[in-house]
């Protein structure tokens, strides 16, 4: 049995995680970003194996078969590139398309998914094996061969999980130190989304969106806000937000947005510094079982 903090991590990694495998096409264009989500989403295979606690004959992916739909995804996905790269210099644009998977992709997948994709693939490939222009990119049939070999032998361990992590103590450490884990690779790509603000600001509000955890339903104590940039209405990134004379402190995403939840009901002083604006302090009243909604306008310092 899941604890209420642990399946809450759970929902927003996994909701991150498909709106990541839907935005390949912007992730892949920015490598640093491209390999964190790649680990981001491997790390979910293996967390989403570890939940709940499973008997021998539950349903789901352990981290063993984990490594081996890391190994299929690697492999298939330097098929794709490779294939790619012989569409663009042929101008078959129909293949190019066909041929967009990456890992990150691939490893979203559902497990059940994996063997059919695999087959699909193998499939259009093997009729260009003999082509000359096809030969220099180094597929081969033998390649395709182990890939699809891999793919059987991974939807037949499909469902099978090991017995000790159905023991709750052991399922309750490994889940954490799994959470722990993932939190540490989305610090990694949450530095790296500012990479996305010119061209994709709509791409990075999605992510802001779908890492954070759900609060509808759930009654705690709070504060939430925008935080702008004054007579532009800008939001204001990283902005540093605290209740004085507590350790409730929180950082703002790219957008301005903020979030400090769990807190007593009282009067507070909550102050919002960031870099390049005065400094600014309001008082806030929090209520018992309500997130009140507090705004900022930061002055831009010239």
């Amino acid at each position: 049995m899941l604890t209420q903090t642990q399946s809450n991590e759970v929902t927003k990694f996994s909701k991150l995680g498909i709106y990541l495998a839907n935005e390949s096409a912007i992730v892949d264009t920015y490598a640093p970003f491209e390999t964190a989500v790649g680990v981001f989403a491997a790390d979910l295979i293996v967390l989403n194996g570890l939940t709940p606690g499973k008997n021998a004959d539950a349903s789901g992916t352990t981290e063993d078969k984990t490594l081996d739909k890391i190994k299929i995804a690697t492999n298939l996905a330097f098929v794709c590139q490779k294939t790619k790269a012989y569409a663009i210099a042929t101008g078959n644009s129909t293949l190019q398309v066909q041929m967009k998977a990456t890992k990150s992709s691939i490893m979203a997948k559902k497990e059940t998914d994996i063997m059919g994709y695999v087959t699909t693939i193998v499939g259009l490939v093997t009729p260009l094996l003999d082509l000359a222009l096809f030969i220099p990119y180094g597929i081969t049939t033998a390649s395709l061969a182990t890939i699809t070999t891999w793919s059987v032998t991974y939807n037949g361990l499909i469902g099978k999980a090991s017995v000790d992590e159905s023991g709750n103590a052991i399922a309750n450490d490994k889940i954490d130190a799994q959470i722990k884990k993932m939190q540490l690779v989305k610090n990694t790509m949450d530095l790296l989304l500012s990479e996305f603000m010119p061209l994709n600001p709509d791409f990075v509000a999605g992510f802001i969106l779908n890492s954070k955890n759900s609060i509808t339903g759930v009654h705690h104590n709070g504060v939430k806000g925008l935080i702008t940039e004054f007579g532009t209405n800008k939001g204001v990134g990283d902005a540093v937000v605290q209740l004085m004379g507590t350790d409730k402190i929180t950082l703002g995403d790219l957008l301005g947005n903020y979030l400090i939840t769990i807190v007593s009901p009282k009067l507070y002083v909550i102050s919002v510094t960031a870099f390049g604006y005065v400094p600014q302090t309001k008082v806030v009243k929090i209520e018992k079982g309500e997130i009140i909604e507090l705004d900022f306008e930061l002055v831009k310092i010239v």
